[in-house]
C-alpha cells in the first residue's frame, strides 16, 4: 500500500514539475470575468493570462514592482508603468495542467519574493502587496513569458544581494549604519537586530554523560545540569575571566534508548510494540557551549580527566535487569536468557568536546544597481 502510494506521489510530482503553476495573492474569485477584458498592448497576445491585480491600491503611497527572471532580480518604480503592469496581468498555463494544483500549493509553491521563481511582486515598505509567479525551473524559458519579463526589465534597475562578515565589532555597527542610511539599500539588513558583541573568538561545545533511569524527571534532569555547569565554573574559577558559558540545553527522551538482538541485529520490541524499558524509564541528553579565549579552548581540549564532573543517574547494570524484566513475559522457553545490546548509553560516561571559532558578524542586504542592467 506504502510503495503504492509512494508510487503515485512521485509520479503525480513529475506532472506536476512539467506543469506551470500560477499564484495570486489577493485577487477574488468575483473577478473571473476580467479574463475576457482586453489587456496592456506590451503583453504577448497569444497566451492566456490571470485576471488583472485589480486590488492594487496605488494611491496610498508609492509601490514597488520586483520582477524576478532568469537573469536575476529587478526593481521598477515608475507608479505609471506599474499601473499598466498590474491591469495586464500575468500568464496563465493552466488549462495545460493536469489537475495537479493541490500537489502544486502542497509542495511546489513559488516562495516570496528572491525566491526560485520567475515574476511579479508588487510590494510597499517591504510588505507583499500581490504576486504572481511560477517555477523558473519550469517556465523560465517560455518564449512569450521571456519576452514580455525582458521588455519590463528593460527599463528596470538591477537587484544585487551581496554580504560581509566583520571580525571587528564597531566596523560591524559602522557598516550597519551606513547600509540604514543608503537611498540604493533594498529591502531589510540581515539580521534585523544587530548581534550583542562577542567576547572570545572561539567556542568549545561540551556534550556531558547521558543520564537515565528509571523515574528520572525533568526537574531531576534540570538539577543535574545545573550542578554540572556549576562544577565547571567551580573548577575553572581562577581563570574565570577566560570563559563565558551558556546555560545548559537538555532533551529528554524515551526513544533515543532502543534494544537489538545480538545475533540478528533487529529490533527487539514487546508484544504490544514499544521498546523493552519499564514505562516510566527516561534518557536525557545535556549540552552547553562555552565562549573562550584561545586560550582557554586549547585547555579544555587537552582535557582527559573530567572527574571534577557529578556523575548523574546512567546504571547500566540496572537498566540491562530491567529491559530483562520487560523481555521476560515474551522469552521462548529455551532460551530464557535473550541476548540484547543496549543502544545510546555509550556516552553515559563520556564528555563530548568539539571545537569551532567565531566567523565574524554577519550582515547580509540588497542593493539596487546605479547602471543599467
Amino acid at each position: 500500500m506504502l510503495v503504492a502510494i509512494g508510487a503515485a506521489l512521485l509520479v503525480a510530482a513529475a506532472v506536476a514539475m512539467a506543469s506551470f503553476f500560477y499564484f495570486v495573492n489577493g485577487i477574488s474569485a468575483g473577478l473571473a470575468s476580467l479574463f475576457s477584458a482586453p489587456v496592456a498592448q506590451e503583453a504577448p497576445q497569444d497566451v492566456g493570462w490571470t485576471q488583472p491585480f485589480m486590488d492594487i491600491d496605488f494611491a496610498t503611497a508609492p509601490v514597488d514592482l520586483v520582477i524576478d527572471t532568469a537573469a536575476g532580480r529587478f526593481l521598477l518604480r515608475d507608479q505609471a508603468r506599474l499601473q499598466q503592469i498590474a491591469t495586464t496581468g500575468f500568464p496563465d498555463f493552466s488549462k495545460a495542467e493536469t489537475g495537479m494544483t493541490l500537489l502544486s500549493i502542497l509542495f511546489m509553491s513559488p516562495s516570496g519574493p528572491g525566491g526560485p521563481g520567475t515574476g511579479l511582486t508588487f510590494m510597499r515598505d517591504g510588505q507583499v502587496l500581490a504576486q504572481a509567479s511560477c517555477w523558473t525551473v519550469v517556465c523560465g524559458d517560455d518564449p512569450e513569458l521571456t519576452a514580455y519579463l525582458d521588455k519590463l526589465t528593460r527599463d528596470a534597475r538591477q537587484l544585487v544581494s551581496e554580504s560581509d562578515f566583520f571580525t571587528d565589532y564597531d566596523a560591524y555597527l559602522a557598516m550597519r549604519q551606513k547600509l540604514a542610511q543608503d537611498p540604493d539599500r533594498f529591502g531589510p539588513i540581515y539580521p534585523e537586530t544587530p548581534e550583542p558583541r562577542h567576547e572570545f573568538s572561539d567556542f568549545i561545545h561540551l556534550s556531558f554523560p547521558v543520564i537515565f533511569a528509571d523515574g528520572l524527571t525533568a526537574q531531576a534532569a534540570d538539577a543535574h545540569a545545573e550542578a554540572l555547569i556549576t562544577a565547571f565554573r567551580r573548577e575553572f574559577a581562577p581563570r574565570r575571566d577566560e570563559f563565558r558559558i551558556s546555560p545548559p540545553e537538555i532533551q529528554m527522551a524515551r526513544e533515543h534508548i532502543f534494544v537489538t538482538d545480538c545475533q540478528t541485529g533487529a529490533q527487539i520490541l514487546t508484544g504490544d510494540g514499544r521498546t523493552p524499558l519499564p514505562p516510566s524509564y527516561a534518557y536525557a541528553s545535556i549540552n552547553t557551549r562555552v565562549a573562550a579565549s584561545p586560550a582557554f579552548a586549547d585547555r579544555l581540549q587537552r582535557i582527559e580527566d573530567w572527574g571534577f564532573l557529578p556523575r548523574g543517574p546512567g546504571d547500566i547494570a540496572a537498566l540491562t535487569r530491567a529491559i530483562q524484566n520487560e523481555l521476560a513475559p515474551q522469552a521462548p522457553p529455551d532460551d530464557p536468557d535473550p541476548c540484547f545490546v543496549v543502544h545510546n548509553t555509550e556516552s553515559s560516561d563520556e564528555v563530548g568536546v568539539w571545537r569551532d571559532s567565531f566567523a565574524g558578524y554577519y550582515l547580509g542586504w540588497t542593493m539596487i544597481r546605479s547602471d543599467a542592467p
